[in-house]
């Protein structure tokens, strides 16, 4: 099967948690996207689903991609409102749902191994 670059897979995370977070805050009107419904009803799935699909097309590590488009939302929030006094806990929580985006990272690597046709050994020299 093909396994898709790490840069590119760091790329598609990145942008999927930064164009999430800018695109629910513009849409809605809101300062912060998690100030929406929106973003717990349409983005957390899509973004989960995104996390597996990338853990299953690169599942090397996987556990990168689940944390990776939290972290690009950190940084589009803090560039948006670098004085936030509620900054600390605004990490926390984006450290929660990257922990909760463990599991289908966890689930499409799974797949994959379980998918991949076994490698072929080679016999041992005596």
């Amino acid at each position: 099967m093909t396994t898709l670059p790490d840069r590119l897979a760091y790329v598609i995370a990145a942008a999927a948690g930064a164009v999430g977070w800018v695109g629910i805050s513009q849409l809605t009107h809101r300062r912060e996207a998690w100030d929406s419904a929106l973003y717990f009803s349409w983005f957390l799935p899509s973004v989960a689903l995104a996390v597996a699909g990338l853990a299953f097309f690169a599942p090397r590590r996987s556990w990168r991609w689940a944390f990776t488009p939290f972290a690009a939302q950190a940084v589009v929030a803090f560039v948006q409102n670098p004085g936030a006094n509620l900054l600390p806990l605004g990490l926390l929580v984006f450290a929660f749902y990257g922990a909760v985006c463990l599991v289908p990272a966890w689930i499409g690597a799974a797949l994959r191994r379980r998918l991949d046709p076994p490698r072929p050994t080679l016999p041992e020299a005596t």
